[in-house]
């Protein structure tokens, strides 16, 4: 590891210095503020990395966003890990798990989808009797809505320890639309909604808006939830879209907050719409958390339509 307050010492030469560092080294962090985006040396010490790992096979440069920023141009399409709104243990978890590359495996395999009634009924005398637990999906936005609305604060009320709301929005879905039609759209729509449940089934998520999913997880802790976030968002940019039309491209952008059964809906949805409006600040293909707290002057009494 080379960090220029540690190692470069007076006298040395600075730029022969990041040479042979940016050589010499397997990853490179850039460590994302506004200050970093702004200075002139930064800018050729991340270009060198990304030079050399174009596809971001190697993982050769790894963003860390420590300060609200904006990021354009190619530095906008690396996925990055994201430490805002973090006290250090999470913060520390959080960037451990993303410099190490490893995927986020669940610990229990899933059923064998046998089709045969009798092999699923044959049953060790002594295994426990598994607790079923049941997922919901919603496909129609307004019946999103209305779950959101009449039904969310049950669910908040039952949670156990921490629970986690996610809003994820397609960036630019109006521009789809005009320029590969509706039709096309809906399926894309679809094909996001589907997604959701690949990498581990959401306890509930749908549709809630025009182009807004949500995805609620009752039992989470934050570095498991900030990945599933984040392989969600790669899996959707990285998938195969242009089977449906050359030249198309879908990217998304999350707003997330924690929450227990001391909170009430209307502040979970509006803490996370601040969350996704940051993240859509950014350029898209982004992951902000929302506040821990907003007053009641600060809630949005009418979110339904900023989710429309």
């Amino acid at each position: 590891m080379t960090i220029q307050a540690w190692d470069f010492i007076p006298g040395q030469n600075f730029v022969l210095e990041m040479h042979k560092a940016s050589i010499n080294a397997n990853k490179t962090l850039a460590v994302l503020s506004q200050s970093y985006l702004d200075a002139l040396y930064t800018q050729p010490e991340w270009a060198a990395a990304f030079s050399d790992d174009p596809l971001g096979i190697s993982c050769k440069i790894i963003p860390i966003r420590v300060r609200p920023c904006k990021l354009e141009g190619m530095l906008r399409q690396i996925i990055f890990i994201d430490l805002l709104d973090r006290d250090e243990s999470d913060a520390r978890a959080a960037l451990l798990l993303g410099v190490s590359g490893k995927r986020v495996k669940p610990a229990t395999a899933p059923d064998f989808p046998s089709n045969n009634p009798d092999l699923k009924s044959k049953k060790s005398p002594s295994e426990p009797k598994k607790k079923v637990v049941s997922k919901l999906k919603i496909a129609d936005r307004h019946k999103g809505r209305e779950y959101l609305k009449f039904h969310f604060g049950k669910l908040i009320t039952e949670t156990q320890g921490d629970g986690y709301f996610m809003l994820l929005d397609v960036d630019k879905m109006s521009g789809i639309n005009r320029k590969f039609g509706d039709e096309l759209g809906n399926e894309v729509l679809n094909i996001i909604l589907n997604m959701l449940k690949e990498i581990e089934e959401p306890d509930i998520y749908g549709r809630c808006g025009d182009d807004t999913f949500f995805a609620i997880f009752k039992s989470f802790d934050h570095s498991t939830a900030y990945s599933w976030y984040k392989q969600i968002l790669n899996r959707i940019k990285s998938n195969d879209w242009q089977k449906l039309a050359p030249k198309l491209f879908v990217s998304c952008s999350i707003g997330y907050v924690r929450f227990d059964k001391k909170d009430v809906p209307d502040r979970v949805v509006s803490r996370t719409i601040i969350g996704l409006d940051n993240a859509k600040a950014l350029g898209g293909n982004a992951i902000y958390a929302g506040p821990g707290y907003v007053s009641k002057r600060a809630i949005f009494s009418s979110w339904e339509e900023d989710l429309s």
